[in-house]
């Protein structure tokens, strides 16, 4: 693959990897994570067992002030 240009490197150590999306995380505890550099155009490979974790919806504190504004603009 040299000759064509493409270097793979693995990463060493990895302890965790997180893909995270709106609805959940995706977490690989035993990653094994691998760069391939392809004329400048790195791809990262990621192999292990995937856990799905589901997000919790974040709280929004909503200031008082702004519920007063809405009910006094809304009567």
């Amino acid at each position: 693959m040299k000759q064509m240009g493409i270097d793979v490197q693995e990463i060493e150590n990895v302890e965790e990897v997180i893909i995270r999306t709106p609805q959940k995380d995706i977490v690989f505890k035993d990653a094994q994570v691998s760069i391939m550099d392809a004329r400048g155009m790195k791809t990262y490979q990621v192999m292990g067992t995937p856990h799905d974790v589901l997000r919790q919806p974040a709280e929004v504190a909503i200031p008082e002030e702004d519920v007063t504004l809405v009910m006094e603009q809304t009567k």
